[in-house]
């Protein structure tokens, strides 16, 4: 933000400095667009006008008055510093001699407005306060409102927008007269009248106060400060534990969801081992674990084409099995029955097979003598 100065000439008791800078952040965080600038000029100037010393005290128009407020349409350099375009300046015309003084002392040194505002979305602008130290804006002013009783421009010894006065004009010379000096009852009444009731006691009262309250102010303003940082830190530190106990919830979740689908799995392979156990003409016992989990890859990897696989392999079991009970043996061993079918006549077959080599595995005497049962029954039936 560039810092305004003094500039003095010797005409009027008028003074002229910036009310509101467009997108510098002041004193106060605060940051208002060149839109919002422009619109509280025209309220200030449709609604009010009135001048203020110090947010304290409203100033009659026989002791000060606004005679110009305007929106600067261009950049303009005074004493070489840089007035933004877009600024919005004004006017004052001091008329109690008391106040003049002090702001010929430097007591008052710029502008300051009181009014309503609205507070909008945090802004990412920053201003800068002499150049150097920056001033983060946080919040953004909008819809500046200047029609109630109390609304006002300032006279303030320290602005929040961190310009000074930018030209000050003196009072007019004036010229020497022949006419006689009045006494002293009515210089004193003259005094009075210039003062307008405005005297210079009110003036370093205002002053003081103005000095106690922005004391009072900073110190509640740091407070504030102070217990919303606290706040956010105890928000954070809910918000941290909120987020460790979902990532807790989310691994305990995902963790059961693994059993979960683990358990389907081992189920769903158990399923096509029963199916397989009951595919008795096919396999045997012994390899109905193995082709259960054959089935399962089938049914995982090609679920469109498990059914036809599962249709032919039903099929295929119902013909084999068919043949084994059908076929008969009429002659069999002596403890054996006269007439055997199906799974007897094949252990009986599979029990004899291991008599006669007792090294052969049960699981191999079975799969010989179901083939030695298939070849009967096919010479069975071809000899009907």
């Amino acid at each position: 933000m560039q810092k305004t100065i003094t500039k003095k000439s010797d005409e009027l008791r008028e003074i002229t400095s910036a009310v509101l800078v467009p997108e510098e952040g002041d004193w106060h965080g605060d940051i208002y667009s060149n839109e919002e600038v422009h619109k509280a000029e025209r309220n200030f100037s449709k609604y009010c006008k009135k001048a203020n010393l110090q947010h304290n005290k409203q100033l009659d128009e026989d002791m000060a008055q606004f005679v110009e407020s305007y929106i600067l349409p261009e950049d303009m350099i005074c004493d070489g510093r840089v007035v933004k375009k877009g600024t919005w300046l004004a006017t004052m015309k001091v008329k109690s001699d008391a106040l003049w003084d002090e702001v010929k002392k430097g007591t008052f040194t710029g502008f300051s407005i009181g009014c309503k505002a609205l507070h909008q979305a945090i802004a990412k602008s920053k201003g800068t306060y002499d150049g150097t130290t920056p001033i983060k804006a946080h919040t953004r002013l909008t819809d500046f409102n200047f029609e109630d009783d109390f609304c006002h421009v300032a006279l303030v010894d320290e602005a929040a927008n961190n310009t000074t006065i930018l030209v000050t004009k003196a009072k007019e010379a004036r010229t020497e007269s022949k006419t006689p000096q009045p006494n002293k009852a009515e210089e004193s009444k003259k005094q009075k009248d210039d003062d307008m009731s405005f005297t210079q006691e009110e003036v370093d009262a205002l002053v003081l106060k103005a000095k106690e309250d922005a004391a009072v102010t900073l110190e509640q303003e740091v407070a504030k400060s102070l217990e919303k940082e606290e706040a956010e830190v105890t928000k954070a530190k809910e918000l941290a534990e909120e987020i460790e106990t979902l990532k807790a919830f989310k691994a305990d979740a995902e963790a059961k969801a693994e059993e979960v689908a683990k358990a389907k799995l081992e189920s769903d392979k158990a399923d096509m081992v029963v199916v397989a156990k009951s595919m008795t003409g096919i396999c045997s016992e012994e390899t109905s674990e193995e082709f259960g989990h054959a089935l399962f890859a089938v049914k995982s990897l090609c679920p469109d084409q498990y059914e036809i696989v599962k249709k032919a392999l039903d099929q295929a079991n119902e013909n084999l099995t068919n043949l084994e009970f059908v076929a008969k043996e009429a002659a069999s061993s002596e403890e054996a029955p006269e007439v055997l079918e199906g799974e007897a006549l094949i252990k009986a077959k599979a029990a004899k097979l291991i008599e006669a080599d007792p090294k052969m595995p049960a699981h191999k005497a079975r799969t010989k003598a179901r083939e030695l049962v298939r070849k009967e029954a096919k010479k069975a039936q071809s000899a009907e």
